[in-house]
């Protein structure tokens, strides 16, 4: 239902928590060690690693900004060449663009949410 209705489907609030939820045991996680099964890069990073790319991608990264963790291994795995290779190789500025657009639109709604 979120896909046809987006921002105006009950789930998405029910989406945003459980979003938020993710990012929070993510950056629990991270304050252990440098990735999420240790200190080598693993298929958990890998498997993660689209979630916060489409959250970067749609102006949403007010979502971990007090998540220290997160920030900082999202920020290693852009450096990986895996990331380059697996990711930053197929991103359309376009559509990377129209995605930041209607993130900034619903960026106060993800907020209430988050702080009701």
């Amino acid at each position: 239902q979120v896909i046809v209705d987006g921002t105006e489907s009950p789930e998405f609030e029910i989406a945003v928590i459980r979003l938020n939820a993710m990012l929070i045991m993510l950056d629990k996680r991270l304050t252990e060690s440098t990735y999420l099964v240790g200190e080598q890069l693993t298929i958990a990073d890998i498997v993660y690693s689209p979630y916060l790319t489409r959250l970067d991608h749609l102006n949403m990264q007010s979502l971990w900004a007090d998540k220290p963790a997160v920030a900082a291994w999202y920020q290693g795995l852009q450096k990986t060449a895996g990331y380059e290779k697996g990711l930053t190789a197929f991103f359309s500025d376009e559509v990377i663009s129209k995605m930041g657009a209607a993130g900034d639109k619903w960026a106060e709604k993800v907020a209430k949410i988050l702080t009701a």
